[in-house]
């Protein structure tokens, strides 16, 4: 399964609607178990929220590294910064992989 770039990835709170349209029922759905496809989307929302959390934490070094240029890019505060990211994209990869 090849996964969505960027920009085909659904935002959050696109997913959230679609979510709560089929909990709700006013989904059109051709297949017979709405539930199934509300836990793909519920997968898909979680990698969603995974991955921004993850753009977030990449925002902030870019910030920090404004603020301190001379700071060193593998001091432990850094590496620590860039494995929860990777974490967190790890997380989504396997929210997407079910």
């Amino acid at each position: 399964m090849t996964q969505p770039t960027a920009e085909q990835q659904p935002t959050g709170i696109r997913l959230r609607q679609r979510i709560l349209n089929v909990m709700t029922g006013r989904a059109v759905c051709p297949a017979p178990r709405p539930v199934d496809e509300a836990t793909s989307l519920l997968d898909a929302y979680r990698a969603a929220v995974l991955r921004e959390a993850a753009d977030a934490i990449d925002d902030d070094l870019e910030r920090f590294f404004t603020e301190w240029p001379d700071e060193p890019r593998n001091s432990p505060y850094v590496n620590g910064r860039k494995a929860a990211a990777a974490d967190l994209r790890r997380m989504a990869d396997e929210e997407t992989n079910r």
